[in-house]
């Protein structure tokens, strides 16, 4: 047995003694034994394509697979640290189950996920987080009803529920009379440009009825330093049944989100279609809680303060 420097006690420095001492370790073709593998002491067991590495602390045998000096490999060959994949690479990768899962490239980078190729998580040198492919994730920007503009006329009534006040959109047959609120919005840092979004209201039935709701949506999206040119109307059906008191989600289509970007402007106005056919609730008034919109984040922020 070759002598050797004592073995460390964190993991981290363990690891380096052993990249260190590697060249120095004697190699046998039979599993050691606390007899043979005295404590303090390290040995290489090398049998056809299997090659662990035997340590004897105090007393205890634990082992682990390598291959040749860049891998550290598990025991049946489907997990493992690996440096120098390909000539002077200056890449780490971390597999499981034989699938790589980490990969820390040459610039400090950090892939977490499926090492960077298609849904993974980035962490940059200086810890910036992003999100790739799957690894993305929505939230709302929301616009709840105490942020909204009631107009002088064609206003919905404020009406008192549970601990506060909603805004009570009743039935209008003609089209001229229908109730409407008016809001801005403004699409946060974290958004995901050039991604949709996905208007949706949150509102209540104030009496028990069955039958379809429906709302509209007046909207225009303009990016900073864009101009605004002209409106766009969507409308969303809802059928409910016997549902008084129960929060109602109605979700319009997504509105396309190409060639938007972070600090981009939603001039809106919100009403109640029910001068259409198919709002046949005319009994019913629709208590708005709020309008939100559904968009997509690539990170927690933007890197600089205009620009993702």
């Amino acid at each position: 047995m070759k002598p050797l420097p004592a073995i460390p006690i964190s993991d981290l420095t363990f690891w380096n003694w052993v990249a260190r001492n590697l060249a120095n370790f004697e190699i046998v073709s039979a599993v050691p034994t606390v007899e043979k593998l005295k404590n303090g002491d390290a040995i290489i067991y090398e049998s056809g394509s299997t090659r662990r590495l035997y340590v004897n602390i105090n007393g205890t045998i634990r082992f682990l697979g390598i291959n040749n000096a860049n891998k550290i490999i598990d025991l049946d060959g489907d997990s493992w640290v690996e440096v120098e994949r390909t000539a002077d690479g200056d890449i780490v990768w971390i597999r499981t189950a034989g699938t790589d899962r980490i990969k820390i490239d040459e610039s400090g980078n950090v892939f977490i996920g499926d090492a960077g190729i298609t849904d993974y998580l980035k962490i940059e040198p200086d810890g910036t987080l992003e999100f790739n492919g799957n690894a993305t994730v929505f939230d709302d920007l929301r616009v709840p009803v105490t942020s909204v503009r009631v107009p002088g006329s064609k206003a919905p009534t404020w009406v008192p529920y549970s601990a506060g006040k909603l805004l009570a959109f009743d039935y209008q047959a003609v089209a001229g009379n229908e109730e409407e609120i008016s809001f801005v919005a403004q699409l946060p840092h974290s958004y995901k440009e050039g991604t949709n979004i996905t208007p949706h209201v949150h509102w209540i039935p104030d009496v028990n009825d069955t039958g379809t709701a429906r709302w509209g949506l007046i909207y225009e999206w303009v990016n900073r330093d864009g101009t605004f040119s002209g409106t766009t109307t969507i409308y969303a059906d809802q059928v409910i049944d016997q549902r008084i008191n129960d929060q109602v989600k109605t979700f319009f289509s997504a509105i396309s989100g190409a060639g938007k970007t972070i600090s981009s402007t939603l001039i809106c106005t919100l009403f109640r279609n029910s001068s259409h056919v198919n709002d046949d609730l005319n009994g019913m008034d629709l208590l708005l809680l709020e309008i939100d919109f559904h968009f997509e984040m690539d990170m927690v922020g933007s890197r600089q303060i205009l620009t993702k």
